[in-house]
């Protein structure tokens, strides 16, 4: 997942510069690491972790920790950018 942050990371600040792809390739491609974070989002509510004292296995506390913790974050990660550029292009009257 580290790559795939990377190479996301890259990716948009260059689609940022220079404006969206139209190549098929970019486009799938760039779908498949977006897929790939939506599928790191459900796997984590499923994702066990140690407590101060004891391994925690229960769904509830597991998806409230995560609810608590970084799923904001996650979820902006996957926010497609297209979406969100048109919120703040700025355009003089």
């Amino acid at each position: 997942m580290v790559l795939v942050a990377c190479q996301n990371t890259f990716s948009q600040a260059y689609q940022a510069t220079f404006g969206l792809s139209e190549n098929p390739t970019v486009v799938f491609f760039d779908f498949i690491v977006e897929f790939l974070f939506l599928l790191d989002i459900i796997f984590t509510f499923f994702q066990e972790y140690k407590d101060e004292e004891r391994v925690v296995r229960e769904m509830r506390l597991i998806a409230f920790r995560y609810m608590k913790g970084s799923l904001f974050f996650d979820l902006a990660a996957i926010i497609p950018f297209d979406l969100i550029k048109p919120l703040f292009h700025y355009k003089p009257s």
